[in-house]
């Protein structure tokens, strides 16, 4: 954390019982993102991964999901956490350590929570406690919290961390440092092969905007919840994309982000040798006369972006398989052009 952003990452790997158990995934995302109406924040975690045949990911989403029209401060979300985790640890997997972390932009700064049995947000280790126990505090200068194996990520890689995030790093830099420490990690003899080296990161901007990037390799389906508003607007359609789709959310924007100062960058066109394009460019039809953005790309050749069926008309959101569109029934849910606007990367669909 540092001036305001918040950066995080988390690997994929579950192993059964312990370090020496059997691998039972290397793509269980364990992070959500939500989005409210008033603040943006992430919640990972370290301990219980699935419980009883669950992801935890999964299950955050449906504890924390709520009806549109309504909503959750901050406060409401580590209270949830720490009462419904605490019954579910000692249901599903008691005598078992666990923490989650949330960290949130809020009005007035960045805040982080942790809601664990066994840890301070100090660092220090206690002893085990029958349930969760929650702390949140406002974070004034730059900050590095490491969860799960900690002896696995060196003294370099957090000094280097550090000394980006002070150094006001662009979040996309800081997202790959994350992910290269979390693959050095995994190769560290603390690990214990409990970690992937593959990883999720994910970046909360102060202006209201977010970011996210998969780091590595994931075979088959593989579709991190997130939830705009108590709520995932993408989960009910993620079928018309074939069994093994891969969807992150990698961008979000709001009327608030969108009005903050941009950063200039040159403009000028490269030059290049003849033969060394690496794109071929072609015009994507609209759902009528109107407007008609593309906003993702996907290798497979699949494209999602919105359109309009008359010039100023309703913005709906639409994919293009080649260059024909297809309306996708969500963008009454994304209130796409209004208040928010989210991006899905389409990585795979076989």
């Amino acid at each position: 954390m540092h001036g305001g952003d918040i950066h995080v990452a988390a690997d994929f790997r579950l192993r059964e019982g312990s370090a020496s158990g059997r691998l039972i995934s290397d793509k269980s995302a364990k992070i959500i993102v939500l989005h409210e109406q008033d603040w943006s924040g992430i919640v990972t975690y370290c301990g219980v991964g699935r419980a009883p045949s669950i992801d935890t990911a999964m299950l955050l989403a449906d504890w924390l999901k709520h009806d549109d029209g309504t909503t959750f401060t901050f406060a409401e979300v580590v209270q949830r956490l720490e009462d419904v985790g605490s019954s579910w640890l000692r249901r599903f997997a008691p005598g078992y350590r666990h923490a989650f972390v949330a960290a949130a932009i809020l009005s007035k700064g960045p805040y982080i929570a942790l809601i664990s049995n066994y840890r301070e947000l100090s660092g220090k280790q206690t002893s085990q406690l029958p349930r969760l126990r929650s702390e949140i505090r406002r974070v004034a200068s730059s900050t590095i919290l490491v969860t799960g194996q900690e002896r696995a990520l060196g003294r370099e890689d957090r000094n280097v961390l550090l000394a980006l995030a002070k150094s006001g790093t662009d979040a996309h830099v800081l997202r790959r440092r994350m992910a290269a420490a979390i693959e050095r990690a995994s190769l560290h003899p603390a690990a214990g092969s409990t970690i992937s080296r593959s990883c999720l990161a994910y970046s909360l901007l102060r202006h209201g905007s977010a970011e996210g990037s998969l780091h590595g390799d994931v075979t088959g389906k593989f579709n991190p919840p997130v939830l705009i508003r108590g709520q995932d607007p993408i989960a009910p359609h993620v079928a018309q994309f074939g069994p093994n789709a891969q969807l992150i959310h990698t961008h979000h924007a709001t009327n608030t982000s969108e009005e903050a100062p941009k950063e200039q960058c040159d403009k000028g066109v490269a030059s290049s040798e003849p033969g060394s394009e690496l794109y071929q460019l072609s015009e994507l039809e609209g759902l009528g006369g109107g407007h008609a953005e593309a906003v993702a790309c996907s290798e497979s050749g699949l494209t999602i972006g919105t359109s309009t069926r008359t010039p100023g008309g309703q913005i709906r959101a639409v994919s293009w398989i080649g260059t024909e569109p297809v309306e996708l029934p969500i963008a009454n849910n994304l209130q796409l052009g209004q208040r928010v606007l989210i991006k899905m990367e389409l990585l795979s669909a076989p």
